[in-house]
């Protein structure tokens, strides 16, 4: 059980202050544990109405500062491992 984060780059999302290129990130719990989830979240000031519930793995969508802290506090996951943690969610 651990929380991690995977970076991509993401296209331009002016509502959310994002730019075209931008590192965004997927916090999330290799073992699907939204409490666990939610206490890294705490630790890391993330609003709770950023919680992904709709998505095909329970997630928080970071970028910027709040990027930049979740990497210092969380391993990161490189595109294999995140794609293995996600198929094992959706057993």
């Amino acid at each position: 059980m651990t929380i991690k984060v995977h970076t991509f780059h993401w296209v331009e999302t002016p509502h959310l202050g994002i730019k075209q290129g931008q590192k965004v990130g997927h916090l999330y719990s290799d073992v699907g544990d939204i409490d666990e989830l939610q206490a890294a979240a705490t630790i890391l000031h993330l609003p709770r109405a950023w919680l992904q519930l709709n998505s095909e793995f329970v997630h928080y969508d970071v970028w910027g500062y709040k990027l930049t802290l979740a990497l210092e506090q969380y391993p990161q996951a490189q595109n294999r491992e995140f794609v293995h943690d996600i198929r094992g969610l959706r057993v």
